[in-house]
């Protein structure tokens, strides 16, 4: 690493992390079945089809080993419609 700095005439360290500038990616709605995060306009698309995906999984499963569709938390609609900026 030093022979590569010294030869562009550098001396900054490659592997410091720039200070100041934070990037911060845009807060996304986590799905209450799967857990992964979506942003607002693709969360209810993702939904749909989480659903239909919990509902055959839980299908092929015993009986006995079957779980219900998690329930919808409260305001969920909201935290959509807002894009998970709610209170």
């Amino acid at each position: 690493m030093k022979a590569c700095n010294n030869k562009n005439g550098t001396n900054a360290d490659p592997f410091e992390q720039k200070k100041g500038k934070k990037t911060e990616r845009p807060m996304g709605i986590m799905c209450y079945i799967c857990g992964r995060e979506y942003f607002s306009k693709s969360i209810s698309i993702h939904l749909e089809k989480c659903k239909e995906k919990w509902i055959y999984t839980e299908s092929q499963k015993p009986k006995a080993e079957r779980r219900p569709l998690p329930e919808e938390p409260k305001k969920f609609n909201e935290m959509i419609i807002t894009g998970g900026q709610g209170n």
